[in-house]
């Protein structure tokens, strides 16, 4: 509702409307008297968001008819408008300019084109995961895990996220699906933040429920 007098069609105004654009709303009163806000510094514009850490309560979706997923409550499933679906808190999704991306959170998908074995497959994701993202490294050795009530593969790995520009924590998991074809699930956390997150993935990992016979 301000009134502005003169020329406001500027280079410098158009800078400034593209910085507040990209900020995220205000921390309410509540919110602060609670002490539960998160300031993360996103971005290479400084952009705030609020991010809590993931709820102990757990709510149940099923992204398709095959497949039944717990995640924390305060994470939503959200539309990246790719091939997986992606559940994150408040503040963790970003979206904008035809591009998603988030910087906390698990995203669940298929892989098409498995050989038929789990580990040969696993490393054909992770390649072409990490041609769309060249500071993507492992960042410790796979380990065999539950998915479901069968057989998967975890890899910890490191990143840079495109986001902040912070060191990130991602963890890929696998399981073999019965037509040969790769469940994935990708769980990505600030670095800080890796031992919370991971055991909010393991706990996914844990109850997820595949029903593909």
């Amino acid at each position: 509702m301000l009134r502005v007098q003169g020329n406001a069609d500027t280079g410098q105004f158009a800078s400034i409307q593209s910085r507040l654009r990209g900020m995220s709303p205000a921390y309410t009163a509540e919110q602060i008297a609670q002490g539960q806000a998160r300031t993360r510094s996103v971005g290479t514009t400084g952009r705030a968001v609020n991010v809590e850490p993931p709820s102990t309560r757990f709510r149940t979706y099923t992204p398709s008819n095959f497949l039944r997923v717990s995640v924390p409550a305060n994470w939503e499933q959200v539309n990246t408008g790719g091939g997986g679906i992606t559940y994150a808190p408040e503040g963790g999704f970003l979206s904008g300019n035809s591009e998603t991306a988030f910087t906390h959170g698990i995203e669940i998908g298929v892989a098409t084109g498995g050989s038929g074995n789990l580990q040969r497959d696993s490393q054909q994701l992770l390649d072409n995961f990490a041609r769309t993202n060249p500071q993507l490294e492992r960042a410790g050795s796979t380990r065999r895990v539950s998915i479901g009530g069968r057989q998967g593969l975890s890899t910890p790995l490191a990143n840079v996220s495109e986001v902040t520009g912070q060191r990130e924590y991602v963890n890929l998991s696998t399981a073999q699906l019965r037509d040969g074809t790769i469940l994935y699930l990708i769980g990505v956390a600030p670095q800080t933040e890796a031992a919370t997150y991971e055991r909010a993935f393991q706990r996914v990992r844990d109850t997820l429920q595949i029903a593909d016979r």
